[in-house]
């Protein structure tokens, strides 16, 4: 980091990928922990100062496609400033508001940049890869014990496998259009090594979640008997081989609602989270202000609620819970359509890939925000300027490449008007 730092003061672009291998890799956690040091805010701090030093004559501020983004951002700003701990509230605005500097230098940056974007989702793919690579590695070396995250959030063994679920297909897609083939195998690996540190977090939600996109990518593929054959297998096999510990956690699935204490917890939960979005509809209780007025609206243990979507109604309203929903309809829809009109227009592979892998990985944090509170996951966000640098590329070289039907008319009659009387 001594390193990065100052040379982001005058490489805008190497800090961008810098900021992504930190946030994806956690380098530093892997290392050791040091609870003190925020090297994230003084890269970003850096990269901002070093992109108005060197880059903005180049590459001026865009906010092209981010809106959906700061839509949300608005909405838990005005969540933040009525919250009931305001103190703690604005803490996690500061959070979200580093991330969205980043999503603007990371549009800024790249945007039209093919080869850019091609070495940001290499850096994305080989960081996340890595990470589930150490998780496969815990579960290695403890014998089967349980796989957590290196620190931050994605400390916790739940919070990890949403990571890791997201980032299996992102790695698996990228691998397929890497140009350097001594990194798809290697990328391969570590997508299988991903995998199976999910299933050794001994997450419920993460192992459904890993059971959907295995079955979206087989269908993706076309070989949807394959796909569910292929899992059929892998269960029977799972169930075989697998160490008692994680055979009796993803059992108690059918009967958690009557013998988990966890799971009876959250529905106590959901119905306060219920509870003070009644009574707070537009602006909630305040960002993370959940845990601690919980007992101003339920008599009880605080329990976390292990849903997003119910989280952040209750702590920043009805208005920015219906942000953060388009956010994610938004994150899914582009892709898929850029890559329906590059695949008929013939457009570039690894446009169509990146596209297949973000269409994949949004399934995965739905599921995993239906039983977790990660609807403020940094990982998530980071990813909403890789769909606008996609969009923008896709919709140039669709511009350039294919004509509309009133573009066709158009020079048609252009042609028709301009040929000389000899040629008529």
């Amino acid at each position: 980091m001594l390193v990065a730092i100052p040379v982001t003061l005058v490489n805008s672009y190497y800090g961008i990928l810098v900021y992504y291998w930190v946030n994806y890799m956690r380098p530093l956690e892997l290392a050791w922990y040091i609870a003190y040091f925020d090297y994230g805010t003084y890269l970003a701090a850096a990269l901002l100062m070093g992109y108005f030093y060197t880059t903005i004559h180049k590459d001026p501020l865009k906010f092209t496609h981010l809106w959906p983004f700061f839509l949300l951002w608005g909405l838990v700003t005005f969540s933040a400033v009525a919250a009931y701990l305001p103190a703690i509230a604005w803490k996690k605005w500061w959070e979200l508001t580093k991330v969205a500097i980043i999503c603007v230098m990371a549009v800024s940056i790249i945007h039209h940049y093919e080869e850019r974007l091609k070495r940001l989702m290499l850096v994305i793919a080989l960081s996340a890869g890595v990470l589930g690579a150490h998780g496969f590695k815990q579960a290695l070396f403890t014998g089967g014990g349980t796989v957590k995250g290196p620190g931050g959030q994605l400390g916790e063994n739940n919070d990890f496998a949403i990571f890791l679920n997201m980032m299996v297909p992102i790695i698996y897609y990228v691998s397929r259009v890497e140009e350097n083939r001594r990194w798809r195998p290697l990328m391969i690996a570590l997508c299988g090594a991903a995998a199976i540190a999910c299933v050794f977090t001994y997450s419920r939600a993460g192992f459904l979640g890993l059971c959907t996109i295995v079955l979206v990518m087989s269908f993706k593929a076309n070989k949807k008997w394959v796909g569910i054959g292929g899992l059929t297998l892998a269960a029977v096999l799972f169930l075989l081989f697998a160490p008692q510990r994680v055979r009796d956690r993803i059992a108690s699935i059918k009967t958690a609602s009557t013998t988990d204490l966890s799971t009876q917890s959250r529905f106590e939960a959901w119905k306060c989270a219920v509870e003070m979005a009644k009574r707070h509809p537009l602006v909630g209780v305040g960002p993370r202000n959940f845990t601690f007025v919980f007992n101003y609206f339920k008599k009880g243990v605080p329990w976390d609620t292990h849903n997003g979507f119910l989280r952040i109604m209750a702590e920043s309203g009805i208005p920015a819970f219906l942000a953060f929903v388009f956010l994610i309809f938004y994150c899914y829809s582009v892709p898929r359509r850029m890559r329906r009109r590059l695949q008929k227009a013939g457009g570039p592979d690894h446009l169509i890939q990146y596209c297949h892998g973000l269409e994949v990985m949004i399934p995965a944090y739905i599921i995993g925000n239906l039983f977790n509170s990660r609807h403020d996951l940094d990982n998530f966000y980071y990813l909403v300027p890789v769909v606008a640098c996609i969009r923008i590329q896709a919709e140039a070289w669709l511009a350039q490449n294919v004509m509309t039907d009133t573009q066709r008319r158009a020079q048609l009659f252009r042609q028709r008007f301009t040929l000389s009387p000899a040629a008529r």
